[in-house]
């Protein structure tokens, strides 16, 4: 879920990955990293499409919960694009403080402005959450984007994404500080046994259900930046594929017993199943690394629903309850894709491309001088 896109010569989504540094020609580097951007607009449009699907189709929501749901499918899809860039995001700015001050000013402009959102649609239709809208407490701690960690309910069903994702990022920033952020392998396989360890001794041991979701998507990005070290030839992909085998035998324990071997508990989570989980874990890497090996030549189209994959995300849970239900089933999808993404393409123009750019030109700043560059291709910055 890193939000930005990649800048081609030919056209120019706003932000991004904006130029790799090859011995090719730059139009034809930059076609090479435009995959994220297809992943993460397209999975945007998923996201859309299955949440409206399941609020107006009956038993759409238990079906794909028990058999493939595409919440466990492309949310690790955000997570690997967004493992592939910010260690470089890091590595090339040279600096966790333009780093972070880049990362807000990308994230919480928006985050904010979607917030404020929620006050108006709440006197017209109630939380979905254990959110209280006359709890001051409530919409404070909603702001630092760290609810969870505060013991708040999300304000937004679709925040809890956001924290996993700031984990990563202040995960990552340790380890550029220590001098680590190119142990990629080391940390990846780390990451799988930790993984294993904790989603096996809390229902084994204790009785416990592990929150091997929230696991999952942590780990997938720490193998999105062992597929960018494939790509620039400093790991060489038989690591990857171990890794990848690893983490296959590991996930597939940790779901069983935690989806499976413990008895489900009430509410949505109860509605999971091995199948319903496993699968889309396996197949979102099915995706993506066959992408991140060979990327395909993609339509300008599909690179633009990227530009707009964070405001689509952030925005559709209040156009989905603002939308009138008495609809048909494929009018009513169609009705909240569409509405979504032209409010997406507003507020990226307006509040999402001046801060990125603000950010930018923070992120640029005076460069410590690197000898020892990364192998080409090489990311000049990733928003």
């Amino acid at each position: 879920m890193v939000w930005g896109v990649v800048r081609t010569g030919r056209s120019r989504p706003p932000t991004g990955v904006e130029r790799v540094n090859t011995s090719g020609p730059a139009d034809k580097a930059a076609d090479r990293f435009a995959f994220l951007d297809a992943v993460r607009g397209l999975a945007a449009v998923a996201v859309v499409v299955e949440h409206a699907g399941e609020l107006c189709v009956p038993g759409l929501a238990e079906a794909s919960h028990r058999y493939f749901h595409l919440g466990p499918f492309l949310l690790p899809l955000f997570m690997l694009v967004s493992g592939f860039v910010i260690p470089v995001s890091l590595e090339r700015g040279g600096s966790n403080a333009r780093f972070w001050a880049a990362r807000f000013l990308r994230l919480y402009p928006l985050y904010w402005v979607s917030l404020a959102l929620l006050v108006p649609v709440y006197r017209v239709v109630p939380p979905v959450t254990g959110f209280d809208p006359a709890d001051g407490w409530h919409w404070l701690a909603n702001l630092t984007m760290c609810q969870d960690l505060l013991g708040v309910p999300h304000a937004n069903p679709v925040f809890w994404t956001l924290t996993v994702e700031m984990g990563f990022y202040v995960f990552c920033s340790l380890l550029f500080a220590a001098g680590l952020l190119r142990r990629t392998c080391l940390v990846a396989g780390v990451g799988v046994a930790a993984f294993g360890v904790a989603g096996a001794a809390l229902p084994l041991g204790l009785g416990h259900r592990f929150p091997a979701g929230y696991g999952f998507l942590f780990v997938s990005a720490l193998f999105g930046a062992v597929c960018y070290r494939v790509r620039t030839g400093e790991v060489p992909r038989r690591h990857l594929t171990r890794l990848v085998a690893a983490l296959l035998v590991v996930s597939a324990g940790v779901a069983y017993l935690n989806f499976e071997y413990l008895p489900r508990p009430a509410g949505v989570q109860g509605r999971f199943t091995f199948v319903g989980v496993f699968a889309p874990w396996v197949a979102a890497f099915a995706v993506f690394l066959p992408l991140a090996a060979r990327p395909p030549r993609l339509p300008r189209v599909v690179l633009g629903l990227g530009a707009v994959s964070y405001s689509a995300y952030l925005l559709h849970p209040l156009v989905l309850w603002l939308m009138p239900t008495n609809l048909p089933a494929v009018a009513f999808v169609a009705a909240v894709t569409a509405v979504t993404f032209a409010a997406a393409t507003v507020t990226y123009l307006v509040v999402e491309r001046p801060f990125i750019r603000l950010g930018q030109r923070l992120a640029r700043g005076k460069r410590p001088d690197r000898a020892a560059a990364a192998p080409a291709p090489v990311l000049r910055k990733a928003a």
